[in-house]
Protein backbone atom coordinates (compact mmCIF):
# COMPACT_ATOMS: atom_id res chain seq x y z
CA UNK A 1 0.00 0.00 0.00
CA UNK A 2 1.14 3.27 -0.67
CA UNK A 3 -0.56 7.20 -0.44
CA UNK A 4 -2.61 7.95 -3.35
CA UNK A 5 -3.55 4.34 -3.78
CA UNK A 6 -6.62 3.66 -5.21
CA UNK A 7 -9.07 2.19 -3.11
CA UNK A 8 -10.95 -0.20 -5.38
CA UNK A 9 -7.63 -1.42 -6.62
CA UNK A 10 -7.31 -3.05 -3.20
CA UNK A 11 -10.75 -3.84 -2.10
CA UNK A 12 -12.27 -5.58 -5.23
CA UNK A 13 -9.31 -7.93 -5.44
CA UNK A 14 -8.91 -8.66 -1.49
CA UNK A 15 -12.83 -9.38 -1.54
CA UNK A 16 -12.10 -11.65 -4.14
CA UNK A 17 -9.91 -14.12 -2.67
CA UNK A 18 -10.98 -13.67 1.00
CA UNK A 19 -14.72 -14.90 -0.89
CA UNK A 20 -12.52 -17.88 -2.38
CA UNK A 21 -10.92 -18.37 2.17
CA UNK A 22 -14.79 -17.94 2.97
CA UNK A 23 -15.74 -21.56 0.82
CA UNK A 24 -13.28 -23.46 1.92
CA UNK A 25 -13.26 -22.70 5.87
CA UNK A 26 -12.32 -23.48 8.42
CA UNK A 27 -9.05 -23.66 5.82
CA UNK A 28 -7.56 -20.92 3.93
CA UNK A 29 -7.25 -21.18 0.53
CA UNK A 30 -5.53 -16.97 0.81
CA UNK A 31 -3.76 -15.69 3.79
CA UNK A 32 -4.49 -12.44 2.90
CA UNK A 33 -1.77 -9.56 4.12
CA UNK A 34 -1.08 -5.70 3.32
CA UNK A 35 2.05 -3.94 3.27
CA UNK A 36 2.92 -0.35 3.30
CA UNK A 37 5.30 1.42 1.96
CA UNK A 38 7.71 3.62 3.92
CA UNK A 39 5.38 2.30 6.90
CA UNK A 40 2.14 1.04 7.70
CA UNK A 41 -0.57 3.82 7.40
CA UNK A 42 -1.86 5.13 3.85
CA UNK A 43 -3.75 8.00 2.53
CA UNK A 44 -5.88 6.51 -0.53
CA UNK A 45 -6.70 8.90 -3.31
CA UNK A 46 -10.24 9.53 -2.07
CA UNK A 47 -8.64 9.92 1.39
CA UNK A 48 -9.89 6.92 3.27
CA UNK A 49 -6.88 6.28 5.70
CA UNK A 50 -5.95 1.92 5.63
CA UNK A 51 -3.41 0.53 7.89
CA UNK A 52 -1.30 -2.16 6.46
CA UNK A 53 -0.33 -5.28 8.18
CA UNK A 54 3.09 -4.74 8.04
CA UNK A 55 5.55 -2.41 6.68
CA UNK A 56 6.98 -3.24 3.33
CA UNK A 57 10.01 -6.07 4.09
CA UNK A 58 13.11 -5.36 1.93
CA UNK A 59 13.32 -9.21 0.97
CA UNK A 60 9.05 -9.94 -0.01
CA UNK A 61 8.41 -13.37 -0.35
CA UNK A 62 4.76 -14.13 -1.21
CA UNK A 63 2.46 -16.41 -3.52
CA UNK A 64 0.89 -14.31 -5.26
CA UNK A 65 1.82 -10.03 -4.72
CA UNK A 66 -1.03 -7.64 -6.17
CA UNK A 67 0.16 -4.34 -7.11
CA UNK A 68 -2.48 -1.68 -6.72
CA UNK A 69 -3.04 1.29 -8.86
CA UNK A 70 -3.39 5.20 -8.05
CA UNK A 71 -1.67 8.03 -8.63
CA UNK A 72 0.84 7.97 -5.99
CA UNK A 73 2.21 5.40 -8.35
CA UNK A 74 2.66 8.55 -10.40
CA UNK A 75 5.10 9.97 -8.09
CA UNK A 76 8.59 9.49 -8.32
CA UNK A 77 10.02 8.14 -5.14
CA UNK A 78 6.77 6.14 -4.49
CA UNK A 79 7.30 4.66 -8.32
CA UNK A 80 10.53 3.85 -7.67
CA UNK A 81 10.37 2.10 -4.07
CA UNK A 82 7.76 -0.09 -4.88
CA UNK A 83 9.38 -1.04 -8.27
CA UNK A 84 12.79 -2.07 -6.86
CA UNK A 85 10.70 -4.11 -4.10
CA UNK A 86 8.83 -5.67 -7.30
CA UNK A 87 12.33 -5.96 -8.98
CA UNK A 88 13.50 -7.91 -5.92
CA UNK A 89 10.95 -10.04 -5.11
CA UNK A 90 10.09 -11.35 -7.76
CA UNK A 91 12.61 -15.05 -7.43
CA UNK A 92 10.04 -15.68 -4.20
CA UNK A 93 6.76 -14.89 -5.98
CA UNK A 94 5.02 -17.02 -7.95
CA UNK A 95 2.74 -14.54 -10.02
CA UNK A 96 3.21 -10.76 -9.90
CA UNK A 97 -0.58 -9.03 -10.50
CA UNK A 98 -1.16 -5.39 -11.15
CA UNK A 99 -4.13 -3.32 -11.18
CA UNK A 100 -5.00 -0.54 -13.35
CA UNK A 101 -1.85 1.65 -13.31
CA UNK A 102 -0.73 -0.61 -10.71
CA UNK A 103 1.15 -2.11 -14.47
CA UNK A 104 3.56 1.75 -13.58
CA UNK A 105 5.60 0.09 -10.96
CA UNK A 106 5.76 -3.69 -12.73
CA UNK A 107 7.39 -1.36 -16.34
CA UNK A 108 9.42 0.41 -14.32
CA UNK A 109 10.49 -2.82 -12.30
CA UNK A 110 11.63 -4.06 -15.62
CA UNK A 111 8.92 -7.47 -15.25
CA UNK A 112 6.60 -6.73 -18.11
CA UNK A 113 9.63 -6.96 -20.30
CA UNK A 114 8.88 -8.54 -23.94
CA UNK A 115 4.94 -9.48 -22.10
CA UNK A 116 1.88 -7.36 -22.44
CA UNK A 117 0.89 -5.57 -19.92
CA UNK A 118 -2.80 -3.99 -19.15
CA UNK A 119 -4.17 -0.51 -17.37
CA UNK A 120 -6.62 1.90 -17.91
CA UNK A 121 -7.24 2.84 -21.39
CA UNK A 122 -6.86 6.30 -19.99
CA UNK A 123 -3.14 6.06 -18.74
CA UNK A 124 -2.26 3.55 -21.90
CA UNK A 125 -0.45 6.30 -23.80
CA UNK A 126 1.65 6.85 -20.04
CA UNK A 127 2.74 3.60 -19.61
CA UNK A 128 3.81 3.35 -22.97
CA UNK A 129 6.89 5.72 -22.61
CA UNK A 130 8.40 4.17 -19.32
CA UNK A 131 11.09 2.26 -20.60
CA UNK A 132 11.04 -1.80 -20.38
CA UNK A 133 14.27 -2.83 -21.57
CA UNK A 134 15.86 -3.52 -17.98
CA UNK A 135 16.23 -7.55 -17.72
CA UNK A 136 13.98 -9.26 -20.63
CA UNK A 137 15.19 -12.58 -19.05
CA UNK A 138 12.13 -11.82 -16.06
CA UNK A 139 8.96 -13.35 -16.19
CA UNK A 140 5.95 -12.94 -14.52
CA UNK A 141 1.94 -12.79 -14.64
CA UNK A 142 0.46 -9.63 -15.33
CA UNK A 143 -3.15 -8.93 -15.07
CA UNK A 144 -5.79 -6.42 -14.07
CA UNK A 145 -8.43 -6.76 -11.28
CA UNK A 146 -11.23 -9.17 -13.56
CA UNK A 147 -8.29 -11.41 -13.92
CA UNK A 148 -8.46 -12.50 -9.99
CA UNK A 149 -10.85 -15.11 -10.65
CA UNK A 150 -9.11 -16.46 -13.05
CA UNK A 151 -6.09 -16.66 -10.78
CA UNK A 152 -8.39 -18.33 -8.08
CA UNK A 153 -9.81 -21.02 -10.79
CA UNK A 154 -6.52 -21.67 -11.82
CA UNK A 155 -5.17 -22.42 -8.05
CA UNK A 156 -8.34 -24.54 -7.59
CA UNK A 157 -9.97 -25.31 -10.66
CA UNK A 158 -11.95 -28.84 -9.83
CA UNK A 159 -13.83 -26.85 -6.83
CA UNK A 160 -17.54 -27.14 -8.07
CA UNK A 161 -18.00 -24.03 -5.21
CA UNK A 162 -15.32 -21.66 -6.81
CA UNK A 163 -17.13 -22.37 -10.25
CA UNK A 164 -20.59 -21.26 -9.10
CA UNK A 165 -19.07 -18.22 -7.06
CA UNK A 166 -17.22 -17.36 -10.19
CA UNK A 167 -20.81 -17.26 -11.94
CA UNK A 168 -22.56 -14.95 -10.51
CA UNK A 169 -19.31 -12.82 -8.77
CA UNK A 170 -19.29 -10.09 -11.53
Amino acid sequence: LFDGLTLMDVAGPTEVFATANAAVAPAVAYRLRTYGVGGTTVRSEAGVTLVADAPLPARLAVDTLLVPGGSGLRRPPVLAQVARTLARARPRCRRIVSVCTGAYAVAESGLANGRRIATHWRFAAELAHIPKDRDPAVAGDFAKQSQCRKHRRRDRPHDPRARARDGIAH
